[in-house]
């Protein structure tokens, strides 16, 4: 799986979106007609300097501002600062020097805005008035590139004091919704991502309160900051939320690629990759409507993951090929990754001659100080992975050293995991395997630690969600009963004005009225002790479901920590038989070991699927199957030497069941290759698995020579035949062999009922 791409990524598609956003529901107060109007009405300088900022403000913000737009806007503004230093009025400067750092911004002089809002900050220091503070930060904060690393921070911080401006003054409009959405993405280009989540969250509150509608960019920027706080459901559900709005509203600009991207790259992190590419296709055609090469270059390197990921190389160096060559030279960022997915890509295909020549390419970026860390991280990783591949033990040692510089960074954990798992590599290559079982523990420590650490967080989450609403709960009550008194009170005031007004009464009307008193008081006694009784089965209620939800989640945090230790185990044993491989010089024997790490690799898989997935004993036979036949190919070299096709129903099975029916595959399709595939021209394996309530069917068939005349599969001692024709058994099943043309396995059983 891809490492989950940082924050700073995005960064360079998102620019333009929130540029936009942040003015986007801005009007003018007022037309260049009136505001001329009002500069001759005005009899102070002051006024004056005031009513030419706004002139220049209306021109250079103006929607499709043209250049005779902004020479007006230049002209106004160069008249406020003339005016404001005759008369040393500090806030018409700062304010006036703002507007002349923007213009120059917009016009790409960038060296003279830095100069202009430089001195602007000089007098919004001594400004009194806060506009004025706030456009000098807002324009100080424009001045820094989130996609530098460097320039992030301080960019962050000025863009904080203008929201602070807008905060301290009660600004609750759209203005200030849009500078908390912009504040939120910048604090996640700066890797704060629980203030960027917070930021947000309130921006999004403050739009709703306005009954603004167009939320699918905020729900976009939501849906990227769980992304890094790894929180993937949530972002998805976010994310989902921003492409409807996108979609029903019919939007063709950049929010549109934004929300596909983000998209992709979750579906990716959570190992669904046929929707990651789909989506990812539709953020990169999005951006070739638009015509935006740096966006159409960023894609390809998402896209070229993906295919990764899913086998497909071609596309991949498709993809790569034509991002590197749509990559604006301004952006070596974008051409880095590529870079990066080119030299993976090589490793993946086993192609280590070519990464070996493209290596001079990538080794400057683990040295500049420009690139990104998890980048680093990335390329050394797979450099480590090359000279291991091809043996080179000297290098390897080297660039895993190397690796040590990251660990004081906020990749320690991640990076001590994968040290611990190159050495261990490197240890079993050289023959030392009491270090590389240390190693391999270090490595499952490290695994099973950032698991953990996943895991809190969601717990700490869901606790705070728990208490919110037991809280909102609590209020519900409070305001209930203060209703109930106040109900009350008012009664006892009617009760004893018509008491006054009958005191003069005979004694017995005084008698009965007493006796209803009386029994008022029983009456409420009655009501009282049966709301009290009422409370007290409420609040037992409550701690038993307290108590059950309680064991529940535990019970799901066990059977997903059984499954996690099953498919570690496996994986040791898998381990110590690959290493055991390397030193047999008896093909018979590593033919054996070869078999016996397939089937326990078989089962391995069903184990990883439970704890990955959130039901612990439903397996989806689609994927299993899938991804079994993957690992299948690849351990017998055979991907483009046999065709393989799958016809495989959506069926979820219970653990039972889906353990035996791996290892018969794992057994017919190794049986296939050993001796039906050597001997075929063009050989194809075939397998079907449809299930519907009364039976599950599973058949499995090639195009070899088949059995030898006369051979009775159920009288044979081969081992892999018993197997089969016993774990049919213990599925309560019937199983056929035909080998009329090649040779079928036909298998039915009842399906077994899922435990919940």
């Amino acid at each position: 799986m891809r490492i989950p791409i940082a924050g700073s990524t995005m960064r360079v598609l998102l620019m333009c979106l929130l540029l936009q956003c942040l003015h986007a529901g801005a009007q003018q107060a007022r037309t260049a007609d009136s505001l001329r109007a009002l500069l001759v009405k005005s009899h102070t300088d002051t006024a004056k300097c005031n009513v030419l900022q706004q002139l220049a403000a209306y021109y250079i913000n103006k929607p499709g501002a043209e250049q005779e737009d902004v020479r007006y806007a230049t002209g106004y503004a160069t008249q406020a600062l003339v005016l404001g230093k005759q008369i040393a009025y500090a806030d018409g400067q700062a304010g006036s020097l703002a507007l002349l750092a923007q213009i120059s911004r917009e016009n790409g002089d960038t060296a003279k805005a830095r100069q202009y809002v430089d001195k602007a900050l000089v007098f919004a220091s001594s400004a009194s008035p806060w506009p004025a503070m706030a456009k000098v930060y807002e324009e100080k904060a424009f001045q820094f590139d989130v996609v530098d690393q460097q320039q992030v921070k301080p960019k962050a911080h000025y863009y904080g004091l203008y929201v602070e401006q807008l905060r301290l003054h009660g600004q609750r409009d759209l203005k200030l919704a849009d500078a908390l959405k912009y504040y939120g993405d910048v604090l996640r280009a700066n890797e704060e991502f629980a203030k960027s989540l917070h930021c947000l969250k309130q921006s999004l509150a403050l739009y709703q309160d306005l009954h603004y509608t167009q939320l699918q960019d905020v729900y976009c920027l939501l849906g990227g900051v769980l992304y890094n706080l790894d929180d993937l459901q949530e972002a998805i559900k976010y994310l989902l939320l921003a492409k409807k709005l996108a979609e029903e509203a019919h939007d063709t600009s950049a929010v549109m690629y934004n929300i596909y991207n983000r998209l992709g790259i979750t579906y990716e992190a959570v190992e669904r990759f046929p929707e990651a590419g789909t989506y990812e296709e539709k953020a990169y055609q999005v951006a070739e409507r638009l015509h935006d090469r740096e966006a159409m270059s960023f894609f390809a390197a998402n896209l070229a993951d993906t295919y990764t990921e899913l086998h497909q190389y071609d596309k991949a160096q498709q993809v790569i090929t034509k991002g590197i060559a749509l990559t604006p030279s301004n952006r070596p960022g974008i051409l880095n990754m590529l870079q990066r997915r080119q030299f993976s890509l090589y490793i993946e295909r086993k192609d280590y001659t070519a990464a070996l020549r493209y290596f001079p390419i990538v080794k400057p970026m683990m040295e500049n100080q420009q690139v990104w860390t998890s980048l680093q991280h990335r390329i050394t990783s797979k450099t480590v992975q090359m000279f291991l591949a091809t043996r080179n033990y000297t290098q390897a040692e080297k660039y895993i050293r190397k690796m040590e510089a990251y660990t004081t960074t906020n990749l320690a954990m991640l990076v001590r995991k994968t040290i611990e798992k190159h050495r261990f590599t490197l240890d079993s290559m050289q023959g030392n395997y009491i270090a590389a079982m240390r190693h391999y523990q270090r490595y499952m420590l490290y695994s099973d630690s950032m698991a953990m650490v996943k895991h809190d967080r969601q717990l700490a989450h869901l606790k705070v969600e728990y208490e919110t609403e037991q809280k909102d709960r609590d209020l519900e009550l409070k305001e209930k009963h203060i209703s109930l008194l106040t109900m009350e009170t008012d009664e006892q005031k009617e009760l004893i004005q018509h008491e006054a007004t009958k005191r003069n009464l005979s004694y017995v009307i005084g008698a009965l009225l007493l006796s209803l008193l009386l029994i008022s008081a029983w009456a409420y006694n009655i009501k009282r002790r049966a709301n009290l009784q009422l409370k007290q089965q409420q609040f037992e209620i409550n701690q038993r479901n307290i108590t059950l939800k309680q064991l529940l989640d535990e019970r799901d945090w066990l059977l997903k920590e059984v499954h996690h230790r099953v498919k570690n185990n496996l994986q040791i044993v898998i381990s110590l038989l690959n290493s055991q491989a390397l030193h047999l010089h008896n093909e018979t024997a590593r033919q054996a070991l070869r078999e016996s790490k397939n089937r326990m690799q078989a089962i391995s898989l069903i184990h990883q699927k439970l704890y990955k997935s959130d039901s612990f004993s439903g397996v989806n036979m689609n994927y299993y199957v899938s991804e079994l036949m993957d690992f299948l190919q690849d351990s017998f070299s055979i991907r483009d030497l046999v065709t393989v096709e799958m016809e495989l129903d959506y069926a979820d099975l219970d653990v039972s069941q889906a353990v035996p029916i791996g290892l018969i595959i794992n057994e017919a399709v190794t049986n296939a290759i050993k001796y039906a595939v050597p001997h075929t021209v063009q050989p194809r394996i075939r397998i079907q698995l449809h299930s519907d309530d009364e039976q599950v069917a599973l058949s499995i068939s090639d195009n070899g020579a088949g059995f030898p005349p006369g051979f009775d599969p159920q009288a044979s001692d081969s081992f892999g035949l018993s197997l089969i024709i016993g774990l049919v058994r213990q599925l309560r099943g019937n199983v056929t062999f035909n080998s009329d043309a090649g040779l079928q396995i036909d298998m039915t059983f009842p399906p077994s009922r899922i435990l919940v």
